[in-house]
């Protein structure tokens, strides 16, 4: 029996896959992955940290300490004044906790020095510089 030409193309087409539904998939997923994702942006205070060759991505839990230009400290966003620092440390951080320190690049070392010294006297022992 002779194949006629309709009956060939009727079974080349049924010989590949539409990819269109696929990538529609895709694309709805990779849609929904975006805005369904969390992003934990800064807590608003700009500072001009300083730059450093050998800064390390730490995975542990932290706490970021930070100084801006007038010397206003902020924990985690909230503000709070030096002499209070030490205290609010012993009483709410644990001794395990990682704090970094990030500062304006702007600001004397003694200030670096005193905000170090409250968090060392509070028992933490792994206190860091934030840099870029």
């Amino acid at each position: 029996m002779k194949r006629t030409l309709y009956s060939q193309r009727i079974e080349e087409e049924s010989n590949f896959i539409d990819m269109t539904p696929l990538i529609d998939v895709v694309f709805i997923l990779l849609i929904f992955f975006i805005v369904t994702a969390v992003f934990t942006p800064d807590k608003g205070i700009d500072l001009d940290r300083p730059d450093s060759k050998s800064a390390a991505v730490v995975k542990s839990q932290y706490i970021t300490i930070s100084v801006d230009v007038d010397q206003k400290i902020y924990i985690e966003g909230n503000p709070i004044h030096l002499n209070d620092l030490r205290s609010f440390l012993k009483r709410n951080i644990s001794k395990e906790t990682v704090l970094y320190i990030s500062l304006d690049q702007s600001l004397p070392v003694s200030v670096l020095s005193e905000v170090m010294d409250e968090c060392r006297l509070s028992g933490i022992e792994k206190v860091s510089l934030a840099t870029e």
